[in-house]
């Protein structure tokens, strides 16, 4: 048997701290989950992953299909006001852009038209107030989509859409548009 060397028992040592760390972080986080799945629990939205899109049109595509799952029976017969997305930064305000307007005209068109699909199927007509809103951020070569409806009873749903980013995904990003009302 050889004696070790000091150079592999560090990095052995290194090894072992490192996997303990990663242990102790999982054990701590299934914990935590498992306190918050009772009564009164702070809900996360449900979050997904959208990548190897071929072009900007087909990744909104992908996004209001995620979303219209997410959101699907969960608003009434009335037209839901779709409110364009704003991209928020860490050093701007919010602002309108190219990306978030088209997204927000395409997710008006298919929650309008699955919202009186499901309705005409119940026979139910509803008209009360009921909408969608979101937010844009680029963070670490993703684009994030955060979205939040409020139905006609006054509860509230929302939704997170993570985009890996592309060179066409950028340039409607920051695409300036001004909105007049």
């Amino acid at each position: 048997m050889k004696p070790c060397s000091r150079l592999s028992e560090y990095c052995f040592l290194g090894f072992v701290i490192v996997a303990l760390g990663v242990l102790t972080a999982t054990l701590s986080h299934a914990k935590e989950v498992g306190e918050n799945t009772g009564a009164g629990a702070l809900v996360r939205p449900p979050i997904s992953v959208i990548q190897g899109y071929s072009s900007v049109p087909q990744m909104i595509n992908q996004v209001c299909e995620e979303a219209s799952t997410q959101f699907y029976d969960f608003f009434g017969s009335g037209e839901v006001k779709v409110k364009p997305f704003a991209v928020i930064e860490e050093f701007n305000p919010r602002r309108n852009t190219v990306l978030g307007v088209t997204l927000a005209d395409q997710m008006a068109a298919r929650i309008n038209s699955d919202a009186n699909e499901v309705s005409s199927s119940k026979g139910k007509v509803v008209q009360t107030d009921q909408g969608l809103d979101g937010v844009i951020q680029e963070l670490d070569g993703f684009l994030r989509v955060h979205m939040s409806g409020v139905n006609f009873k006054g509860e509230r749903r929302s939704y997170v859409v993570n985009v890996e980013m592309s060179e066409a995904v950028y340039r409607a990003l920051h695409a300036l548009v001004v909105i007049s009302e």
